[in-house]
């Protein structure tokens, strides 16, 4: 037993190497995982797995040869064991010399060699069948006592579930901005108990008719054993199909390797179990479930033990994920394995009780729950709770609880997705991180007609964009906020954009949009960038002298040039620092050697990065108590300030101040916590759209121009405006353009404004709409095809969705109509 032991953990780090280092190829394909995960480096550790795996590989390729020595021993499996290990042990040498992940570049080469990396594994997987599979001994008739054993599992485990993600709900209390009353929590956890019942009283359906159909056969546990990895295959496809690949936004060929990757890990953990076995098959789901499981024991302590442990274990890795997850993935991953461990202990584990239920009853029970679960769903709309002047309808609490329970998220979402608009959105996938395999030819974007240079003194332009910087954590913008003085004071001195939006949540997008001027197509990215750079032109024109944070997509979408001075010099993007970025532009504007060139500045840093407050262990930078905001980020943005606090006033030292247009902006803002939310990734709420817009303007300029605060402002308005203040002018209107923020007339700059304006997710299908002057905003979730309609007017934090079929069909006839705009008539796509 203990050899089997050692086996098994050196089967499960050979898993390890070849799922990481396959899944790695892959990420290299998509265009966003290529530019937010590997150029970016996102995932902290995966540059070491980089650099590592040529040697982890070769480790357990060599671990691998003294456990395939018995396999060398018959006649059956000594060939192809022989030729195994030698090709292995050539593929391992060959990648210490020549090491594939770092060469990795996105293109379909990193697609196949996703498939290739997966085939030593494939091969092991072959090796083992032949090696155990013609020893496992069947049992020749099935158990009928089979389907009550499954049956009581799965209402055990969709009792326990619903009531740990409970138990997590409450945990989190103090984080929502809600709290339930009693008959609100019965509700969410008699929802949740149903929703849980419905999908696991589903399965065993399933489980039935795959028992039923193997008792046709005179091999009946073999044809079930065959039967239920297909089933499994077909699931574990779903999951890296429907859930991880979705989220990464890779959808060419997304089947295919879905099947692959399900193919891969059922196969293998199936031949793990016929390794495992040490006597003649009972049941054939004890068989397959042999790796999940510890051994069977009637000790009610060893069970609670157990039980106990997993509480914790999900309880800890649900907490730990929730500031680090990408839009609920990695906990909707969490949830799937304790669904699976969950089962496996109570399936194995021997009942207490003597007498299962009859079919009869278990038919009853699966039908009462479909009955409960459907009741719940028709009256989600209909039933309301009054409080504080407001009024909640169940199915807004369900939309607000399953921001923490995520198992009951998973199972909304995928019940939610059996029956999608189907056409709306293949389009809005269609539509969406359109691979490097589709050549797009660049256009020419021009914001004015005959754009030369203006024979006039030029003000100097600073344009800082703070990633990921909400709105609300700025004085001027939210009086509660107490730690931004200096911008406060900046803030006295410019234009407050009091209603300012990013087009897209996340930076893919959003920083390469601030350099056009405009809208861009769903692609990272259109090259050569060029051409459509807008504002790139303006400075090459004008003669500015460029001092630049030149950070990983700077690197694609601005042109190498001598007018371009680097700061950050080789300072990873995750690494840019405000404050370090300051200290270093002070002295290059000091040391500049013609000071007659007016001067133009750009940097982003990422001092509120997600990823970055999280590889800082969301530490908090001072003592000061930040009340009801997020600490971690509240005393970031306190830093920000004092370090921009004290740049100001080195330019009014220098006296470039008064001569100086300055913007502070955020590409996007963050969720900190709504409805569990943390991050961007790809969604677009509200707290992502809205960001800072702060403007400074010599008086000299601002004498003749004028500007509607109120207005809705985009990020992408602030080249165009820089246009308009440097004299060129008229700045050419079309839908997908930004508009000149300030104009010699209010008049001209009513001609600008739009009744609605796209929005967008720079890494999914997921695209919306303001309305009104931003009064309204509806998003249109093409990965988990849901909808959301929300009135900033009277909800300006979007805590309600009140989203209903009029609206729905009103607004995704409208995004269509945007984006066949954006494709068809700008960009010629």
């Amino acid at each position: 037993m203990v050899n089997k032991i050692i086996s098994t953990i050196i089967r499960l780090i050979f898993l390890g190497i070849i799922i990481l280092t396959s899944f790695y190829c892959l990420l290299a394909y998509p265009p966003f995982t290529y530019q937010q995960v590997i150029k970016l480096e996102l995932v902290t550790w995966l540059p070491i797995f980089v650099k590592a795996q040529p040697y982890l590989y070769l480790v357990a390729s060599a671990l691998l040869i003294p456990i395939l020595l018995p396999s060398l021993k018959v006649v059956r499996t000594k060939k192809i064991t022989q030729v195994f290990i030698i090709a292995n042990s050539f593929f391992s040498i060959v990648l210490i010399f020549r090491p594939l992940l770092s060469r990795l570049e996105n293109s379909i080469n990193s697609l196949v060699w996703c498939f290739i990396t997966t085939l030593p594994l494939f091969c092991l997987i072959v090796i083992d069948y032949l090696s155990y599979y013609p020893k496992v001994v069947w049992a020749k008739n099935i158990n009928e006592q089979e389907d009550k054993k499954v049956f009581l599992a799965l209402i055990k485990t969709a009792l326990f579930i619903s009531l740990i993600y409970f138990a997590i709900f409450h945990s989190r209390l103090s984080d929502i901005d809600f709290h339930p009353t009693i008959s609100q929590e019965v509700f969410t956890l008699v929802w949740s108990f149903s929703t849980h019942l419905v999908m696991f009283m589903a399965m065993f359906a399933i489980f039935n008719l795959i028992r039923a159909l193997a008792r046709l056969s005179s091999k009946a546990a073999i044809l079930e054993f065959w039967l239920i990895q297909l089933l499994a295959i077909l699931l574990v496809t779903w999951v890296f199909k429907g859930l991880i690949f979705a989220a990464i936004g890779f959808n060419n060929f997304a089947l295919l390797f879905a099947l692959i990757f399900a193919a891969l890990l059922v196969t293998f953990f199936s031949s793990l179990s016929i390794l495992l076995i040490e006597k003649p098959v009972e049941t054939v789901l004890g068989l397959l479930l042999k790796p999940f499981t510890y051994q069977s024991s009637v000790n009610q302590v060893k069970q609670v033990c157990f039980l106990a442990a997993l509480v914790t274990t999900t309880y800890l890795l649900t907490i730990k994920f929730v500031a680090l997850d990408w839009n609920f993935l990695l906990q909707k991953l969490i949830a799937i394995v304790v669904w699976l461990f969950t089962f496996a202990h109570f399936y194995s584990s021997k009942s207490l009780t003597t007498k299962p239920p009859r079919v009869i009853l278990m038919l009853l029970f699966a039908l009462l729950s479909l009955i409960s679960y459907k009741t719940i769903s028709i009256l989600e709309n209909q039933i309301f709770w009054q409080k504080d002047n407001q009024s909640i309808s169940l199915s807004q609490l369900i939309d607000k609880y399953t921001g923490y329970d995520i198992s009951a998220r998973l199972l909304k979402d995928i019940f939610v997705a059996s029956n999608p608009n189907k056409s709306f959105y293949k389009f809005l996938q269609n539509s969406s991180n359109i691979s490097s395999e589709r050549k797009v030819n660049p256009v020419d974007i021009n914001l004015v007609e005959n754009l030369s240079n203006k024979e006039t003194e030029k003000p100097n332009i600073f344009i800082f964009t703070i990633d990921s910087l909400r709105q609300d954590y700025i004085r001027d913008y939210n009086r509660s906020v107490t730690f931004t003085p200096f911008i406060d004071a900046f803030a006295k001195e410019s234009i407050v954009m009091e209603n300012s939006f990013s087009h897209y949540g996340a930076t893919g997008l959003s920083e390469p949009s601030i350099w056009v001027g405009g809208m861009l197509l769903h692609k990272q990215y259109v090259t050569p960038f060029y051409s459509m750079n807008s504002l790139e032109k303006l400075l090459e024109v004008e003669n500015y002298q460029s001092f630049i944070s030149i950070d990983s997509i700077l690197e694609t979408i601005v042109k190498p040039s001598p007018n371009i001075t680097q700061i950050d010099k080789g300072i990873s993007t995750q690494s840019l620092n405000l404050c370090r970025s300051l200290e270093e532009l002070k002295e290059k504007i000091i040391n500049r050697t013609d000071k007659t060139r007016p001067v133009f500045v750009y940097t982003q840093p990422q001092n509120l990065h997600v990823s970055v407050i999280n590889r800082e262990n969301r530490t908090v930078l001072d003592k000061d108590n930040y009340g009801d905001f997020y600490a971690p980020y509240a005393s970031r943005v306190k830093r920000i300030d004092q370090c921009f606090g004290d740049f100001i006033n080195f330019l009014k030292s220098q006296g470039m101040f008064e001569n100086s247009i300055i913007v502070f902006t955020a590409d996007h803002g963050e969720s900190l916590g709504e409805e569990g939310r943390f991050g961007h990734a790809y969604t677009i709420f509200p707290e992502i759209l809205k960001i800072p817009l702060i403007i400074h303007i010599p008086n000299k300029l601002r004498d003749s121009i004028v500007w509607d605060t109120k207005a809705i402002a985009f990020s992408s308005d602030i080249t165009p405006s820089l246009y308009y203040l440097l004299g060129h002018k008229p700045v050419a209107k079309h839908q997908v353009l930004g508009r000149p923020l300030f104009t010699s007339t209010m008049e001209e700059q009513k001609g600008y404004l739009q009744e609605s304006y796209l929005v967008a997710s720079s890494y999914g299908a997921v695209y919306g709409l303001l309305n009104n002057n931003g009064e309204s905003l509806y998003i249109a979730d093409g990965v988990n095809f849901q909808d959301y309609f929300y009135d900033l007017a009277n909800d300006p934090r979007g805590r309600t969705n009140i989203i209903n079929p009029e609206i729905k069909q009103k607004y995704q006839h409208l995004i269509r109509q945007h984006i066949e705009v954006l494709n068809l008539v700008f960009f010629n796509y």
